[in-house]
């Protein structure tokens, strides 16, 4: 990626952009931070994001904020006044129900003070395109579904029916390559979200069984911090999900960290989730020496956004509550993970999606690339799965609706650590992209 054609302060889609130093005593990665542009030079909103990208290679560092600067510019770039508002049965065009997606129990929408309102036909919303991929139909989704950031205009009579993250949201060289690298964002939230809820103990993968890239990044954590596991965080449609783990032996290190990788490639997902536990370190870290340490006696509706989320498992005294999660003794190799049959981007989605579809889920992908974007020769898209459960920042907010958390807790039963109870009673360790923007 030519961060020449990318990086201008005045007419650049990112203002600018900073190599950042490794913190002492910290493993060896190369960090890069983007200022994103200011959209209210294009007559929109006012919209200036920092975004960070890191890796154990400069020159993939640097690429993955180019990355995340243009999947977030292409999200971004919109008016709000130009979706139509209104409730579902207003309008002629197609909607995807409200019924189908995994949000809030009946009991969640009756907490005192709860922001968010049940999805029905009659629900005022502002609405966006998108296009049913097995169909091929344009159908319209929920914009706070989509676009990013998403602030809800309730003066106008528009309620908020959800939480807003990146989850979804990709960059890549093509249309296919960005549907693509977007449905596994999904597929990983969905698996995040359901191990964590449902306390299911997911297998480990065999450190010593890694690429020798990825074998090399393992060990700059642990000859700095403490001890890295791999776990296999699979639900169901056969892609390698991969939940790295750190778990620190140093004093004054965040106490656990934890990130994701998901692709159809086991050592892509491998990579993805190890350069993803450096990022969220160094977040972790910064939270650990500048953020007092939760209040004990304040309760766990106070975690509300990413940070308090990882200042939470930063704290030794909250490590327990993760056990489970290395209890299993099953142990696999990184060659047992399913690898694409095919090298096309185009027939690994087809059948990624026709697995998503045989569980009975719809998959519909918004292209929001800009001209501009295109014309670099990218893609930004957004993968949106309804009925796939959400990973939400805020406790209060974890996703209790919809009908997969029956499900997978019957298809798991004898991987759970937890019972027959299906909400986890602490809040998830994850850092969940745009939640708080």
């Amino acid at each position: 990626m030519n961060t020449a054609d990318l990086v201008n302060e005045r007419v650049g889609i990112v203002h600018s952009v900073e190599s950042l130093p490794t913190r002492a005593g910290s493993p060896k990665f190369f960090h890069y931070s983007a200022q994103l542009c200011n959209l209210a030079g294009c007559g929109l909103h006012p919209v200036s994001a920092r975004l960070d990208g890191t890796a154990a290679e400069r020159e993939r560092a640097l690429t993955k904020v180019m990355a995340e600067a243009l999947r977030y510019y292409c999200a971004a770039f919109y008016d709000p006044d130009d979706l139509p508002m209104g409730c579902a049965s207003d309008f002629s065009f197609d909607t995807v129900p409200g019924h189908r997606f995994a949000l809030f129990s009946p009991e969640q929408y009756l907490e005192p003070d709860f922001p968010y309102m049940p999805l029905t036909p009659e629900t005022p919303v502002r609405w966006t395109p998108a296009v049913e991929y097995t169909t091929g139909k344009t159908t319209y989704v929920p914009a706070s579904f989509v676009r990013l950031p998403y602030r809800v205009k309730s003066w106008s009579g528009e309620v908020a029916v959800n939480p807003v993250s990146s989850a979804g949201l990709a960059v890549g060289p093509s249309f296919e390559d960005a549907a693509l690298n977007a449905l596994c964002g999904a597929i990983e939230a969905d698996a995040l979200s359901l191990i964590w809820q449902l306390a299911i103990v997911p297998s480990q993968l065999r450190v010593e069984t890694l690429s020798d890239r990825n074998y090399d990044v393992v060990s700059r954590f642990e000859k700095t911090l403490g001890s890295v596991t791999l776990l296999h965080a699979d639900v169901g449609f056969g892609v390698p999900s991969i939940l790295a783990s750190l778990r620190a032996t140093v004093p004054g290190a965040p106490s656990l960290v934890f990130a994701a990788g998901t692709s159809p490639d086991p050592g892509t997902a491998t990579s993805l989730a190890l350069d993803n536990l450096a990022l969220t370190l160094r977040y972790a870290l910064e939270i650990k020496a500048h953020v007092a340490p939760p209040d004990q006696d304040a309760g766990l509706s106070r975690i509300a956004t990413s940070a308090d989320h990882l200042n939470y498992w930063a704290q030794a005294s909250n490590a327990a509550g993760a056990a489970f999660l290395f209890t299993s003794k099953k142990r696999i190799e990184s060659s047992e993970l399913a690898a694409p049959k095919s090298a096309s981007k185009v027939a690994i989605l087809r059948d990624l999606v026709g697995r998503i579809s045989r569980e009975g889920h719809s998959v519909v992908f918004a292209d929001l690339t800009t001209r501009d974007v295109r014309e670099l020769g990218f893609s930004v898209v957004r993968a949106v799965v309804p009925g796939l459960h959400p990973l939400f920042a805020g406790y209060r907010y974890r996703a209790r609706g919809g009908t997969r958390l029956a499900t997978i807790s019957a298809r798991f039963a004898r991987s759970r650590a937890g019972g027959s109870d299906m909400d986890n009673p602490l809040p998830h360790p994850f850092l969940i992209g745009g939640a708080d923007s």
